[in-house]
């Protein structure tokens, strides 16, 4: 793990949205979450490899810290919305309706990660850690 959770309490210090929410989980839900955020983070960048230079030991953070960071306070707050995704796409749904309610429709999956992988991805991406995920260049490389 790259980050630590000192590392988000010190993000999360200066972070309004999300401040409070942070200091009321537990240390070791904290150290959790942070790995399980990152491990997220980097399927939705499609990598394993990330360098120790993408990493700040203090402010200001990089975009893959804050996004990883972003996400790991979103999982803790959303985390039966992101079971129920998960269970309906492995259950094979592909949208829920309620008369007079609305409709849900879930993403197929599509790239590494199967169906659950490729809507998880997409909550990443259209939750406040896909803003920080947006910001990071891709590296691309062609070998010959």
């Amino acid at each position: 793990m790259l980050n630590t959770v000192e590392m988000a309490d010190d993000y999360f210090s200066t972070n309004f949205m999300n401040r409070d929410v942070w200091n009321k989980i537990s240390a070791e839900d904290k150290a959790i979450l942070i790995e399980t955020a990152e491990n997220d983070i980097n399927a939705a960048l499609r990598t394993s490899n990330i360098d120790s230079n993408v990493i700040s030991q203090s402010k200001p953070y990089t975009a893959y810290q804050a996004a990883v960071f972003e996400w790991a306070v979103y999982m803790y707050t959303n985390k039966a919305k992101l079971n129920q995704i998960t269970n309906n796409r492995i259950f094979g749904a592909t949208s829920v309706t309620v008369d007079g309610i609305g409709r849900e429709t879930y993403v197929s999956g599509t790239g590494n990660g199967g169906n659950n992988g490729g809507a998880i991805i997409s909550v990443i991406k259209n939750s406040p850690a896909g803003k920080y995920l947006g910001m990071i260049c891709q590296d691309v490389r062609i070998i010959r």
